[in-house]
């Protein structure tokens, strides 16, 4: 568990962010089935210091000493318009981060909404 800090981490998942990775899990059901049953008990535990929308994830069976590796990744657009990547990274079988990044180089952006994801698929 991460000690509280002044950017008030750790911290439950915003609606947002709950939705968007579960639209992740749910739109590909196969070998990914296991994440979903953690989405209650994940707490954001860091950001990307950039300012994008990125989070570190840690759930309570986590592994920590395990290798990230990505499990999901999408296309999105941000509510600015700005056409984003998003890859779900797993460690240890648990999720461990959420990363947002723009395909076009754009310093300032929010989190896109579930219902821009497309080109949704698993990694590796």
């Amino acid at each position: 568990m991460a000690i509280p800090n002044e950017l008030g981490y750790p911290r439950p998942l915003t609606a947002d962010e709950h939705d968007l990775i579960e639209a992740m899990l749910g739109a590909v059901r196969s070998g990914v089935s296991r994440y979903i049953g953690q989405l209650e008990e994940a707490e954001v535990v860091g950001g990307c210091g950039c300012g994008c929308p990125s989070i570190d994830l840690v759930v309570a069976s986590a592994v920590t000493d395990a290798a990230p590796s990505p499990v999901l990744l999408a296309d999105a657009e941000s509510p600015e318009g700005v056409p984003v990547g998003v890859i779900l990274w797993a460690r240890g079988g648990c999720l461990s981060g959420l990363e947002v990044h723009p395909w076009d180089g754009t310093d300032v952006f929010r989190l896109p909404h579930a219902e821009t994801l497309r080109d949704l698929r698993t990694a590796g």
